[in-house]
């Protein structure tokens, strides 16, 4: 007995004055969606049978969502300035996967002051941290990002050559074409390190530096580490927030020529060793007696909705709405895709070329049982003029947050 009174003595001897020092907070989400996922399926006439499935991969059905513990920790210096860290992990609430402390999306660290701070390891994107301004369905099933519908992200419904056709649908020629859920275009890798530069994944090795005086606020990460996959790449927010509405202008850039050449040798054969990609937006959001006007503009040249085989990008309109009564919110957003493609990349089946334009729109509802604790439920579409990335989404789910 006084052996187990000595242990928890001498564990409280080592805790209380790290607590007494630095101020550590727990917090988290907690999300589990159903769905059913129709997409064209490979004679691109019919739309296949539904999928149901429950594969909420960070969270939720075919898109990034936003399952995780965090942790978070302040530690005041003096003289108005605070260290300041955080520790993410994610997890997988259909199957498990991802558990531990070990699958971190964010852990960084750094100091901050009134008006200003500094951090560095990895982190949200800068270019997607607005996204909730504009979607009011963000980190769902019937979001506007992820599958492309709305704004840039990682496409799912990619459409891939066939093995013997090599580099058919990158230059015009007839050949078989399949569609898969996975990229095997050329530009496969590269989409996988870029996803950070648009609306999905986190950033490593990034130093951010960010000032805020007022309602004005300024943020610029940059990748440093010259041993690092995403060396050059940077990203950078300006955001006005009043009471009633907020404004923002983001953009995001990478070198293509060094990426390519780093990512399992696969090669970008539309850029040289000096050229780059870049994305960039604007937007804002508008409130008013339980409405929220949402409106985006968005010119992509990654993430973009035919991005694994156009190496011109396109440009994204988007507007939504929201209005919520007691506890409910129903709402809706609607976008269209402009491609850049030219001619010489449409796609071409049977002979025939296909275009990239698309209507995409999303509709839904949320019921919240109180401000942790909601269920939701909608609809979502993609109808292009590539039948290929026609898809429909049907979700539901269950979130908390604590």
């Amino acid at each position: 007995m006084n052996q187990k009174v000595l242990a928890i003595a001498m564990a409280a001897a080592l805790v209380v004055p790290m607590t007494s020092q630095a101020e550590i907070t727990f917090s988290g989400i907690i999300q589990a969606e159903m769905g059913v996922a129709k997409q064209e399926n490979s004679n691109n006439k019919d739309l296949q049978d539904g999928i149901r499935t429950s594969e909420d991969v960070e969270g939720s059905v075919s898109n990034g969502g936003p399952n995780c513990l965090r942790f978070d920790i302040t530690e005041q210096l003096g003289s108005g300035l605070a260290a300041f860290a955080r520790y993410q992990p994610t997890f997988n609430t259909a199957n498990g996967s991802g558990t531990g402390l070990n699958s971190a999306q964010e852990s960084w660290l750094g100091l901050k002051g009134e008006s200003f701070y500094g951090r560095f390891g990895r982190m949200a994107g800068l270019y997607k941290s607005s996204k909730g301004l504009v979607d009011p369905f963000a980190s769902t099933a019937i979001q506007a990002r992820g599958t492309a519908g709305g704004m840039t992200g990682s496409a799912i419904n990619a459409v891939a050559c066939d093995a013997g056709v090599g580099s058919a649908c990158r230059n015009g020629a007839t050949g078989v074409h399949t569609q898969s859920k996975n990229f095997t275009a050329t530009r496969a890798g590269i989409d996988s390190k870029t996803a950070a530069l648009t609306h999905s994944s986190y950033i490593g090795d990034t130093l951010e530096l960010g000032a805020k005086f007022g309602g004005f606020s300024f943020a610029v990460q940059g990748v440093y580490d010259q041993t690092a996959s995403m060396d050059g790449a940077g990203l950078l927010e300006l955001k006005y927030t009043a009471p009633n509405f907020t404004v923002f202008l983001a953009g995001s850039y990478a070198d293509m020529g060094d990426i390519s050449n780093t990512v399992n040798n696969v090669t970008n054969s539309n850029n040289d060793d000096n050229s780059g990609d870049g994305n960039w937006k604007i937007g804002g959001q508008y409130k008013l007696e339980g409405l929220i006007i949402g409106l985006q503009y968005e010119d992509a040249e990654m993430g973009n909705m035919d991005y694994d085989i156009n190496p011109d990008g396109g440009k994204y309109v988007m507007g939504s709405l929201a209005y919520t009564m007691n506890n409910v919110t129903v709402g809706g957003w609607v976008s269209g895709y402009l491609s850049d493609i030219e001619d010489n990349y449409k796609l071409v089946v049977n002979n025939e070329a296909f275009g990239e334009d698309a209507i995409n729109w999303g509709l839904g509802a949320i019921y919240s049982f109180s401000k942790r604790t909601m269920v939701y439920g909608g609809y979502r579409q993609v109808d292009s003029d590539n039948d290929y990335r026609d898809e429909i989404v049907y979700g539901v789910g269950i979130r908390h947050s604590f």
